[in-house]
This record gives C-alpha cells, structure tokens and sequence, in this order.
C-alpha cells in the first residue's frame, strides 16, 4: 500500500502546478497512513477559543483634537467626517473588550491562533490534525463559529473541542482553497475556477455564484475590511491583491488590481482595523497606500502554513458622528461625511462606534477646533550691507524671530516669487546672496498644527557699511616685577576711527572678541583695565542711519620699563601724620613723564596726596620709551605710646621709618626739659630708664632733627 501511493505521489509532483493543491492532494493520499495516529494527535489539542460575549453597555473615552484653518475668518469650514471616522475606527477597536487574534490552518490539519499581532505575537495551538489531511483554509462568522475547507469540502467544526459538527459537500471536482464569512455571515469560497462562490447566510446547503474575474482563481480569502473586500487572487504567474468594492448586501459592484502580494499568499485575514496576508513561511501586515508589507511572525516549524482568518473580521462595527451626545447615544441624527461646524471657531462632536452584533457601542469626543492663518510682523525696513568683509551674504533665517513674534508651532520658508510660496516649491536657502539694490522675498508661515499658511512679502535694500583705515596700536609701559595693571580710555580712540565723518551719523563700541561685536553683546563701557602683556580690541563702526556697520581691531601692547640715568627726580614730603601725608616729585630733564609710588597705578601728575606713613617705591617713567627711575621714599612717624614691661609688644620707643637717614638725631626730654636719652635710628629704641632706673608712667618729649637740618617736636606717653 505504501508503494502504491509512493508512486501516485510521483505523478502528482510531475503534473501538479499549483503546489496548494498538490499539497493537498498528497495529504489526501497519506491519510490512511496518517488516521493511525489521528487518536494519539487529538489528546495535544490546544487551549479553545471562546466565543464574542453577548453584551450591551456604552462608555465614553478622551477627546481626540483636530484642527482646522479658517482662511475666510469667519470661524466656519467644511470638514471631512468621513476621514475622522476612519481615523476614529482604527484607533479604538481595541476598546470593545474582545480578544484579537489571527486563526491559521496549516498542511498537517492543525489550526493555530496568533495573539498579540501588532505587539508580541504568539502562537498557539487550538486543533490538532482532525482530519488526517491538510486544512486548506479556516473562516470565522460573526458569531465566532469556524469553519474549515478539506480537499473538496467545507466542516463546521467546535471551536472549543474541534469535532466535526456540519459537513458540507457540493461535490466539487477540485479543492476548495479559498474561505471567508462577510459581516452579514455569508459564506464565500473558491480556488478551483475563476468564479467566487457564495452561500447565504442561513441557508448554507445552496451554492449560487458571486462573481466570476474571468481568468485566474482565488489564491486566499475574500476579507472585509472597512468598507472594501479584499481577495488574493492566483493569475499563474504571480498572486494580485483585488479591492472590491460592495453594496450594502455584499454584492459585486467593481474591483481595480492594488498589486502583487508576497510568494505563495495564501491566506487573507481582516482583524481589528488591520489587513493581513499568510504564506506558507509567515504571517505578514499589509499596508494598503501605498502598497508593502511587514514581517509579523515566521513560520519556524516544518508544517506549512495554508489558511487564515481573523477572529473578529466579521464583525461589523458601525461609525458615525453626532453633534450632540444624546444622538450619539441614541444613534439619531447622524451628520454627513462631508459637514461645516455650526459653532463658530470649532465645537466637540461625537464619534459612536457600535457593535452590530451585541450592540457594546464606544464614544469618542472630538474637539474641533477651527484655526487662523498665521500673522506676519513686518521687518521693514531690511537692509543688506555691503562691506569688503562681509560681502553681500544675507541671512534669511535672522528675520524669523521678527516676522513670526510670539506666535508657537510656526514654520517659515522663504521664496523668490510668489507662486513659488504658493506651491511650496524652491526654497530660498538660509543665506542667500544680493545681487541688485533691492530684492523682495516672499514669505510662507504655516502653522504645523492646524496647517493654516500665509504669504507675505518685503524687500531688501542693499546699502554699503562704513569705511575707515585700519587702526594703530597702543604701546604703553608696565613696571617690571609687578601685576600688570594698567586702566586705559579706549574713547580716546575714537577720534581716530570717526576720522573726518560726522559724529552724528556714526556710532563706535568697542569689544573684546569679534562675536561679542556682531552681536552687540558685552561692550566695554568703561575704562579698559589691562591685565595681561598684549590684548586685541575689536571696533564696531555703525552707520546710524542704516545699521550697517564695519568691525575692525587693533591691539594693546606693553613695553617693560627700562632703569635709566637720562634724567632724575628728587622727592618733597610732608609727613609725622597717620593719614594725610604727601609726595611731590621734581624731575630734572626732558620728556613725557608718568608717575607711580606703586609701580604699578600711573598718573601724570608728580603729586601723592593724603598717604599713610610708610615706605613707598617712587617710579618716574618716559611715556616715549618707558626709561625710568625708581626711588624709596619713607613718610615718617612715631608711636604715640610704649608699655616698656617686657612683654614684647610695644616695649620700645622709636621714629618709624627712618633707614634712609641713619645720621638722625633723636632726643628725649622730661616734662621739665631735662634731657634722658639720645637715640640713633639704628638703635632698637628707649626702654624707659635712666641711668637703669625705671621711668613712672608719664608723658615724655621729643626733638627730631633730620639729615636735611629740618626739625620736628612732639610728645608721647609711656605707660606701665
């Protein structure tokens, strides 16, 4: 017996195009050897698929927004529910609370079923090989019944047990490849012809034809989905993709040829706003506009995938917009697909999605709401300026912040003509090039929510930016030794940059870095302090009139200052006070003098007011060359009081300040003009005795006579 149909099995190969139906064939041929373990294949069944629920309630989800542009400005327009409802629908089918999931037939006569299809698909195994033959395809109706095709016959079996419960046999001479319910449960079926066959719904015992393409025959399916049946059909040399269009009653009307679907497809299946497609190797989605396809699940095993069928594809879910939420309820007063607002800027309607079948129904809210095209702020007037660094490069995009204002979710484009922003075609570049005095660009402001648009125009005018000569650098001396830190008036400059222009219409600020001059942003206001050897200042020259402005830099160096014998200085002081002593400097010779007592705060006067005792080193420098000449100069003082008890603190009494007059002669009287000490600013000081005798705790006079003959008195205290 094995041989025997070893070899039928020979002939079928070498005669049989189609390999579904060869497929099928051999199965047929194998099924008394495969019955002797149809027993043992039974007990795998898997998990049963129940039913849709009989139910009936209605709720109500978040508003879905959509927005509109009123280009009249009377807050009306003419919307298109058709394309909301569509949305709407595929939005939430998975709001009705049933199971979706995708039925697929397969070579062995196993049914599996795929669940989570857009997410995580998972196969399962429902019904294992009932037949000891290939199921060439699977259908699901609108009650959740399945049915199956067999070599040439159609079986109702239990969803839950998979057993055999209706048999249809019409005694076709070929294999019926093709299975599909439509919403109002009639049964299709075809593949062996060019005709598509249906049986009506409850009276499935009589075949009438559908429709008949004239060539080809059904490679899979007849689906539903949205308001369109779509059929996989066989040509012979490659399987099409047909969209037929329908009446109310599933009848025939037309169908136009979308495209070639994947190798061996044979198995369609509609579920939950989605289209599917089945090879033998995978279960695919196929995206309608434009046509393509994406792996959803592949078929790993060794058992062909034939049939398909989703679990809710013939259901029927009825959409329509209501104005008020009382008819949406009630289903009354449905608007048209094509409808203008009767509230003016926008209103909330309502989308009812309702379940044929068990009457569940889900409400949507949408908000509509009716925009304005954009406003335009006028730049004017703009103006490209010309320059030798510059060029005639001019930025567009700078403009926008200006044009646009405070308005949000504005896109801007710019455009040489008019028809150009209109069509939205030949962009203008960010940064264009002016080639004539005057330019006008277009202007296209589209809002990306609501796509409202405008057009609006300006012009450029090309005028030229200032002109001046390149500037000079600044040298000025710095003191050896000490931090660099010199104030410098850059307004003096501005006398050179101006040159013989009119004060009036030009302005100058100056900067410390080139970006900081184009955009303004940090001017140097005040006097510059110099911190380091060399630092570049960059000028900005702006034409009042036009804006337009030139950047130029020069640079401050600094020249170390050099000792020099080319001239001297003698000093002047006036001190013996804590606070408001002086220095007046004489220099004998010619030059451009600066004077410092710090070496490193300049002035050009010879004069230091209002010092503190102390030593100070005295800097005369020529501006010309930065030769200088440094002296110490000390401001004198004496302490006012001295606590001689050998505590190491003020134990002594001294004239402070005196290591440039060591031949100074310091004397110590009594109250009554007796004379207890004579003192040498080398000497530490008096310790308060006499002749080794304690002092008591007095005041006590002084007599100073300097190196310069000039005298100075006082009188101090010593306390014990």
């Amino acid at each position: 017996m094995g041989a025997t149909i070893f070899n039928m099995i020979l002939r079928l190969l070498a005669t049989q195009q189609d390999f579904k139906k060869t497929v099928g064939l051999i199965l047929v041929l194998l099924s008394p050897l495969m019955l002797l373990s149809q027993n043992k294949l039974y007990q795998k069944a898997g998990t049963p698929i129940n039913k849709i629920a009989k139910e009936q309630h209605t709720f109500k989800l978040l508003n879905e927004t959509f927005q509109y542009c009123d280009t009249d400005f009377d807050g009306f327009v003419t919307v298109n529910l058709k394309e909301i409802k569509e949305y709407i629908f595929e939005q939430n089918l998975d709001q009705f609370g049933t199971e979706g999931g995708i039925f697929i037939s397969t070579r062995n006569g196993n049914v599996y079923f795929v669940t989570d299809v857009e997410s995580s698909p998972t196969r399962t195994l429902v019904c294992s090989n009932n037949f000891g033959s290939g199921m060439l395809d699977i259908a699901i109706n609108k009650n959740g019944e399945m049915y199956v095709a067999v070599s040439n016959k159609i079986y109702k079996i239990n969803e839950t047990t998979c057993q055999i419960e209706v048999t249809y046999d019409f005694n076709f001479s070929d294999w019926v490849t093709s299975l599909s319910f439509d919403r109002n449960n009639n049964l299709y079926l075809g593949g062996f012809d060019s005709k598509v066959y249906r049986l009506e719904s409850g009276n499935y015992d009589q075949l009438v034809t559908w429709h008949d393409f004239g060539a080809g025959q059904a490679a899979g399916d007849f689906v539903m989905y949205q308001d369109k049946m779509y059929i996989a059909w066989d040509l012979g040399g490659s399987t099409r993709l047909y969209e037929v269009t329908v009446d109310a009653s599933t009848n025939y009307i037309s169908h136009v040829d979308l495209g070639v679907l994947p190798n061996n497809t044979y198995g369609l299946a509609s579920e939950l706003g989605f289209l599917y497609g089945v090879t033998s190797s995978q279960l695919y989605k196929i995206n309608l506009s434009p046509l393509s396809f994406n792996l959803v699940l592949a078929n790993t095993g060794f058992d062909d995938w034939y049939g398909a069928a989703g679990k809710n594809e013939a259901v029927e879910i009825q959409t329509n917009v209501f104005e008020t939420l009382i008819d949406a309820q009630n289903n009354q007063n449905a608007l048209p697909d094509s409808w203008i607002n009767t509230v003016s800027g926008g209103q909330t309607v309502y989308v009812a999605l309702t379940n044929i079948i068990n009457n569940q129904q889900v409400i949507v809210p949408v908000d509509l709401v009716i925009g304005v095209p954009p406003t335009f702020t006028d730049p004017s007037p703009v103006v490209n300026c010309v320059s030798n660094s510059s060029g005639t490069a001019f930025n567009l995009l700078a403009l926008e912040p200006e044009i646009v204002g405070l308005q949000n979710n504005i896109d801007v484009r710019f455009f040489e003509s008019e028809q150009d922003a209109v069509t939205d075609t030949n962009p203008l570049p960010d940064t264009i090039a002016i080639t004539s005095t005057d330019k006008q660009i277009f202007v296209r402001m589209e809002n990306t929510q609501t796509s409202c648009l405008a057009i609006y125009d300006f012009t450029i005018t090309t005028r030229s930016a200032p002109v001046y000569d390149a500037l000079n650098n600044i040298y000025y001396c710095r003191a050896v030794n000490y931090p660099i830190r010199i104030p410098i008036d850059l307004q003096e400059k501005e006398a050179e940059i101006i040159g013989n222009q009119s004060l009036t219409d030009f302005k100058t600020s100056f900067y410390q870095s080139s970006q900081d001059a184009n955009l303004e942003i940090n001017e140097i206001t005040q006097a510059f302090l110099l911190e380091t050897t060399q630092k570049d200042i960059f000028v900005r020259m702006e034409d009042s009139n036009t804006g337009c402005y030139e950047i130029k830099t020069f640079t401050i160096y600094t020249v170390p200052e050099v000792e020099t014998d080319s001239f001297d200085f003698i000093v002047e002081t006036t001190d013996w006070t804590y606070n408001d002593n002086s220095i007046h400097i004489f220099v004998s010779g010619n030059g451009d003098f600066e004077y410092s007592i710090d070496g490193t705060n300049y002035q050009i006067e010879p004069v230091f007011e209002h010092l503190a005792t102390g030593s100070y080193e005295v800097h005369v420098r020529d501006k010309t060359d930065c030769s200088a000449v440094i002296k110490e100069v000390l401001l004198l003082m004496y302490p006012n009081f001295f606590t001689p008890n050998a505590d190491g603190f003020n134990d002594y009494w001294n004239i402070k300040y005196t290591a440039q007059e060591p031949n100074m002669k310091i004397y110590i009287f009594d109250r009554y003009g007796k004379l207890l000490r004579s003192l040498s600013p080398l000497e530490v000081g008096w310790d308060g005795n006499y002749h080794g005798r304690p002092m008591p705790s007095t005041d006590y006079w002084f007599l100073v006579i300097r190196e310069d003959k000039r005298e100075h008195r006082g009188h101090f205290t010593l306390k014990r």
